[in-house]
């Protein structure tokens, strides 16, 4: 007689080994159900979000050289996928479908590859002229004198800030807010920095913004009034749009206490 038990003869091996079969089984099935319905998920939340449409070169172009509608072709983003593409993407004109709000007709001021994107800052300084985002048109582009010693960094086209001056005061000066959070269209000339080589940047005696027609004016009298007939300029996060001190900031408001105290409002 053998020495050994029979396992076959062992009534709980075989539903025991089944149980966890099914088990596992049912947790698979469970967790490919989950990946589905997130799968699901995404492709509706993708095929239900805004898209954005902007252009490409077809081919190459030397520097030098016009832009034709023919050069460009059109391609579309999902909004989220926006900021990839920098802030001067040049989009689709709502009115002409199938074409760029501006571009065509511009001069190159640098080559450009194959499906290269079409960007504003491709014709800064070659053409001489601003390509205007579109939620900025109706509004006056001015110069300001800024304060090459007082000012971030490398500022560049596109950055938005808020802008302070000190304003006089009977005999004395008082430093405010004059504006927040304006974009800035352009820069004026370049001034040598004074730094060592390794901390060297880019310093700029003026820029231009976006204003309502209605403030040009004043602005440029601010500017005969103030200290040293300067602005300092601080760089503002592009997502940190809320006002700070003024009403709702913007292209279309001044400090009411500047225009007070000048006498301006």
């Amino acid at each position: 007689m053998s020495q050994f038990p029979n396992n076959s003869n062992n009534p709980s091996a075989g539903p025991a080994g089944s149980g966890q079969l099914v088990l596992i089984g049912f947790v698979i099935a469970l967790v490919a159900v989950i990946l589905m319905n997130v799968y699901v998920e995404m492709r509706v939340a993708a095929r239900d979000e805004d898209q954005i449409t902007f252009f490409r070169f077809r081919g190459e172009i030397e520097a030098g050289q016009e832009i034709e509608a023919e050069d460009l072709e059109p391609f579309k983003i999902y909004a989220s996928m926006e900021n990839a593409f920098g802030r001067d993407a040049i989009r689709e004109n709502p009115k002409k479908p199938g074409t760029p709000l501006d571009g065509v007709g511009f001069k190159l001021n640098s080559p450009v590859v194959k499906d290269q994107v079409l960007k504003s800052s491709l014709f800064l300084g070659a053409s001489a002229t601003t390509i205007r985002d579109p939620a900025y048109r109706g509004l006056d582009e001015i110069t300001l004198n800024i304060d090459s010693k007082k000012q971030p960094t490398n500022l560049r086209p596109g950055d938005f800030v808020d802008l302070y001056a000190s304003i006089p005061l009977n005999r004395d000066s008082e430093y405010m807010r004059v504006m927040e959070y304006v974009k800035v269209v352009n820069l004026g000339d370049r001034i040598q920095d004074s730094g060592s080589s390794r901390t060297k940047s880019n310093k700029y005696g003026s820029i231009t913004i976006y204003v309502e027609p209605s403030l040009s004016s004043k602005l440029f009298d601010i500017q005969k009034r103030v200290t040293n007939q300067t602005f300092n300029v601080t760089r503002r996060d592009p997502r940190d749009q809320a006002p700070r001190e003024l009403k709702k900031g913007g292209s279309s408001e001044i400090n009411e206490k500047v225009l007070e105290i000048l006498n301006l409002d």
